[in-house]
C-alpha cells in the first residue's frame, strides 16, 4: 500500500512541534523524515524547492559553517557548530516539500501549544509537589524541568502569539472561548515562574501589542486605553511586587544603572553579561568582514576574558550570550547580515502581508537572540529553523 506523501510530511511535521518542549526524539524524527524523502523522490517538487528565496538564506548560512570548518583550529568545535547548524540544511528543505494549507499549518502550530501546556502543567505539578513539602513554589531552573528556563519561556510566549493571533480558527474549533482564555493565562504563569527575565520582559512588551493592534484592527478604541492601563498597572505592581521573578528584573535594572563599577571576576548573569560584549564588540572589531570561524569564536572569547581579568566568564566558558555577536565573532559581518536576513525576512513579509504571526516570531527571534546565543543549542536551532521554515514557506496563504 503506499503512502499518502502530503499527509506522511504533515504527521512529521507535527511530531517534531509536539517533542520540541520536551526536547526528546527530535533528531530520530528529523532522519526519518529525510529518509522518507529520499525514498520517495520521485514526489520531490524541485522547482518549488528553489523558486523560494526565503530557502536560499538559510542553506547559504549553513554552507558558511561548513566553508569555515577548513579554516579553523578548532577542528572538534567547528563539528560541533555544523551538526548543530544542519537544521539551517534540512528542515526547510523538509517543509517546503509538505506543502501545508492554512489547516494544517494551524495543526501543527496548535500541536506545538499543546505540547508546551502538557510540559507546563508537569512542571507545574512538581512545583504544588514541592510547595505541598512546606516549601516554596519553584521558580527558574528548579521549576523548568526539560529545558533551560530562557528556551522554555520562549516557547511559551510563542504558544500566546499562536492563541492570541489564531483566536478566531481556535474557539471555532473548541466552540469555547472560557478554554482559549484560561489556557492563555495558565501560559502566561508558566513564564511567571519560569523567571527568565527576556521571558518576561517578551510578555510585558510584545503581548500588550499583539492586543492592542487586534483591538485597534476592531476599532475598539475605548478598550485599548483600558488594556494599555492595565498592564502598565501590573508592570508597576509586578516590579514592586516581593517576588523572585520581580527581584531578577530589579537586578537588571540596577546592574544597567551601574555600568561604570562592574567587578570583573563576577559572574553574575546580567553583570557578566554586559562585561561579555564588551570582549566581544572588541573581537569583531579586530577581524569585522570574516570573523574567527564559529570552531574559533568561543576560544577567542576566552582568551579576551583571561587578558582582560574577566575571571567569572572565563570559569564558566560563557560563550558571547548574544546571537547576533555570536555569529559575528564566527563568520564576521557576512554572517551577521544573513542571520538578520532571515529574521527580517519574516518581520518585513509579515508586515507586508499582514500576517501578525509570521511578523511576532521575527520580534521574539530578535528579542532573544540579544540576550541569548540560542543557536548554539538544539532546543533554539531547531525552534528557530523549524518555524522559520513553517511562518515563511507556505502553500497558501497564511493570514492573522
Amino acid at each position: 500500500m503506499k503512502l499518502n506523501y502530503p499527509l506522511v510530511n504533515f504527521y512529521f511535521a507535527i511530531a517534531i512541534a509536539f517533542l520540541l518542549p520536551f526536547k526528546i526524539l527530535i533528531s530520530p524524527v528529523i532522519a526519518c523524515w529525510l529518509i522518507f524523502q529520499f525514498l520517495n523522490y520521485k514526489e520531490i517538487d524541485f522547482k518549488t524547492k528553489f523558486k523560494k528565496s526565503a530557502l536560499l538564506l538559510p542553506i547559504i548560512f549553513f554552507s558558511t559553517h561548513l566553508l569555515a570548518y577548513f579554516f579553523t583550529e578548532n577542528t572538534k568545535e567547528a563539528l560541533f557548530s555544523i551538526e548543530l547548524k544542519l537544521s539551517f540544511l534540512i528542515l526547510p528543505f523538509l517543509v517546503i516539500q509538505s506543502k501545508n494549507t492554512i489547516e494544517r499549518t494551524n495543526k501543527i502550530l496548535f500541536a506545538f501549544v499543546s505540547a508546551n501546556i502538557i510540559a507546563l502543567l508537569i512542571c507545574t505539578i512538581n512545583s504544588f509537589a514541592h510547595f505541598f513539602k512546606h516549601e516554596s513554589f519553584l521558580t527558574y531552573n528548579e521549576f523548568c524541568l526539560f529545558m533551560h528556563p530562557s528556551y522554555f519561556s520562549m516557547y511559551l510566549a510563542f504558544s500566546v502569539f499562536i492563541l492570541l493571533l489564531k483566536f478566531k480558527e481556535l474557539t471555532s474549533l473548541l466552540n469555547n472561548k472560557v478554554i482559549v482564555y484560561t489556557t492563555i493565562v495558565f501560559l502566561i504563569s508558566g513564564i511567571y515562574f519560569a523567571a527568565s527575565k527576556m521571558g518576561i520582559l517578551t510578555f510585558f512588551i510584545l503581548v500588550p501589542l499583539i492586543i492592542l493592534i487586534q483591538l485597534y484592527k476592531g476599532k475598539k478604541f475605548k478598550t485599548i486605553l483600558l488594556v494599555a492601563g492595565t498592564f502598565i498597572l501590573s508592570s508597576l505592581f509586578f516590579i514592586f511586587s516581593d517576588s523572585i521573578p520581580a527581584a531578577r528584573m530589579r537586578n537588571v535594572i540596577s546592574v544597567l544603572t551601574t555600568t561604570q563599577n562592574i567587578d570583573k571576576t563576577t559572574s553574575e548573569s546580567n553583570a557578566v553579561r554586559l562585561l561579555i560584549w564588551k570582549e566581544s564588540f572588541n573581537l569583531i572589531k579586530q577581524k569585522p568582514i570574516l570573523g574567527y570561524t564559529p570552531g574559533d569564536a568561543n576560544d577567542k572569547l576566552y582568551q579576551a576574558y583571561e587578558q582582560q581579568g574577566l575571571t567569572g566568564a572565563l570559569e564558566k566558558k560563557l560563550n558571547a550570550h548574544n546571537q547576533f555577536l555570536q555569529t559575528s565573532i564566527g563568520l564576521g559581518i557576512f554572517g551577521f547580515l544573513l542571520l538578520s536576513g532571515m529574521i527580517f525576512y519574516s518581520i518585513f513579509y509579515g508586515i507586508k502581508e499582514n500576517n501578525g504571526l509570521q511578523l511576532f516570531f521575527g520580534l521574539l527571534i530578535v528579542m532573544n537572540f540579544f540576550v541569548e546565543s540560542m543557536l548554539q543549542t538544539s532546543a533554539g536551532t531547531i525552534f528557530f529553523v523549524f518555524f522559520y521554515s513553517l511562518l515563511n514557506f507556505k502553500y497558501g496563504e497564511i493570514k492573522s
